[in-house]
Order: C-alpha cells, then structure tokens, then sequence
C-alpha cells in the first residue's frame, strides 16, 4: 500500500474534481447500428483510407503532442 502523501492526496484531489463526463467511458458507435446494404463493399477502402491517414500522421506529428 502506497503511504499517504500530500502529493498523493493532491494528485487524488485533482482526478475527483475533474467533470464525471470527461471520467465516463462509454460506446463510440450507436447500439444497433444499421449499414446500407452495400457498406461492405467499402470495408476495405474506408481501412486503407484510415490506415493510411493515421500512418501520415503519425510520422509528422510532433513529440509534444504526447499522443
């Protein structure tokens, strides 16, 4: 068990005092989704259009970002 410290109780003070809608982990997609019937057709270039992005982002972001 960690002993209690002020920076403990700072840091501890410092996560209870945030929003509870930052704290709250929820879906990211709507319950019961429906696609167009012909979405599957465009499953692998929407992942290749997202894969790349994020790989051309990745390799110019900057450190200070911290992502």
């Amino acid at each position: 068990m960690l002993p209690a410290t002020p920076t403990l109780f700072l840091a501890l003070g410092a996560f209870l005092s945030f929003p509870q809608n930052i704290l709250a982990v929820g879906l990211v997609q709507k319950q019961n989704l429906v696609l167009p019937a012909d979405a599957a057709q465009y499953r692998e270039q929407v992942k290749t259009i997202f894969t790349d992005s994020y790989g051309a982002y990745k390799s110019v972001k900057s450190d200070s970002l911290n992502l």
